[in-house]
């Protein structure tokens, strides 16, 4: 059958709509479809293309050279075109709408050949700049939620998304977890444990006022107490809560989904301390009850809904555009692409990879393959491990073993 292929199209996205409805597809997912659909419409309005039976196998011949005359981003285009190659697949040969032979054909749509460069969007944050980001959302951004309104009323729902879009970046950038997967965290998939960690100066400010208290009582000399371990590493877990100078160190699992994937991970950090002052907020401030069932982040003046990630990334452009206009921000040094949201998430796996953590340790946090990280996250700076590279040891003598010949030539 011949058809109206805006008309095809149309009906296309609103089946992919009600996947997305029914939880079957991502929001993020359709609203990309949705965006790519707009361009490949307009290139095939451009070609004068308004039936299905107009398509050839050299319809599409000519997408990336008109795409390029308005980006440059190679891999944006490839996408386009991946998204393209799944509505023809998916609807107009699987509803007789184009014949199957043209898709079969291997030359149907063109290729894109990716450059290094074309693979340096969402680049990592340098340490200095995520200090200066998070410092103004946390004091100077963050406050303004609290100023009242021209007609002297407090402003809940600001409050609300402020102090949550803080904790939700504090997250995203120690988990490397991706913006979906964070709006759908729900608390029992985050579990908090006390491994506690030694402080010398504690320890021994703990021993010296027990020794004092001894002292002043004459029992200094019938009791002995075993003095503190000073030897002991602070960064060692300690699970003795007796302890000398033990202090309190909140660690988090993370239990989730990747949503590319689907599969399941757990993801250790250092953010219990986080997680629980993000619940007292919501329970001492908005009077919330937070249940094991509701999401981490949920609009609790939206009747508990997941978080609009579309807000979240608004309020990020804004923001880190606002910085990098007047100065404040560097960028990264391999790449002039602006900070994403998805940037947080590349500087979790770049800071990784700087500290030498295994690298199949973390494509299993991060839910990819070791080959994705390599190819699209691995722009670390060498600079900043030159002592690594070029330390000499001086005054090391040869260890080698000698070799034994079991024959003569």
């Amino acid at each position: 059958p011949k058809g109206e292929i805006e008309k095809i199209m149309n009906e296309w996205l609103a089946q992919e709509k009600r996947r997305m409805e029914s939880g079957s597809l991502e929001e993020a997912s359709y609203l990309h479809k949705m965006y790519c659909c707009r361009h490949i419409m307009s290139y095939i309005k451009m070609k004068k293309i308004t039936l299905t039976t107009q398509i050839t196998n050299a319809s599409f011949d000519q997408y990336v050279d008109w795409r390029l005359r308005t980006t440059q981003r190679r891999i944006l285009i490839q996408r386009e075109l991946s998204v393209l190659g799944e509505f023809i697949k998916s609807y107009l040969v699987k509803h007789r709408y184009l014949p199957a032979y043209l898709w079969m054909d291997g030359q149907f749509l063109p290729k894109v050949i990716l450059r290094e460069t074309d693979k340096d969007a969402n680049p990592a944050i340098n340490n200095d700049d995520w200090r200066t980001i998070i410092d103004y959302v946390r004091e100077e951004w963050r406050p303004k939620a609290y100023e009242l309104d021209q007609f002297g009323r407090e402003k809940p729902r600001s409050v609300w998304f402020r102090n949550m879009f803080w904790h939700w970046l504090l997250i995203a950038k120690s988990t490397g977890m991706s913006p979906e997967e964070i709006c759908k965290l729900k608390w029992k998939s985050v579990e908090i444990i006390d491994v506690g960690r030694i402080s010398k100066s504690k320890a021994i400010e703990e021993y010296e006022q027990i020794m004092d208290e001894l002292q002043a009582e004459g029992r200094a000399d019938d009791i002995e107490i075993e003095p503190p371990d000073l030897d002991t590493n602070p960064s060692d877990w300690c699970l003795n809560k007796d302890a000398w100078g033990r202090e309190e160190r909140l660690i988090s699992f993370i239990t989730t989904v990747r949503a590319k994937t689907g599969r399941v991970r757990e993801i250790p950090c250092n953010l219990g301390y986080v997680f629980r002052r993000w619940k007292y907020f919501l329970e001492e401030e908005m009077g919330v009850k937070v249940r094991g069932d509701d999401y981490v982040f949920a609009q609790v003046e939206n009747e508990f809904k997941k978080p609009n990630q579309r807000k979240i990334g608004q309020h990020w452009r804004w923001i880190v555009d606002k910085l990098m206009d007047i100065g404040e921000l560097k960028g990264h040094k391999f790449s002039d692409r602006p900070y994403t949201l998805y940037s947080l998430r590349s500087t979790f796996i770049e800071n990784h990879l700087l500290r030498g953590t295994d690298i199949f340790l973390l494509a299993r946090m991060c839910g990819n393959s070791v080959k994705t990280i390599m190819d699209t996250y691995e722009r670390i700076d060498i600079r900043k491990r030159t002592k690594e590279i070029t330390d000499i040891d001086y005054g090391k003598k040869s260890q080698n073993a000698a070799a034994i010949q079991l024959y003569t030539d």
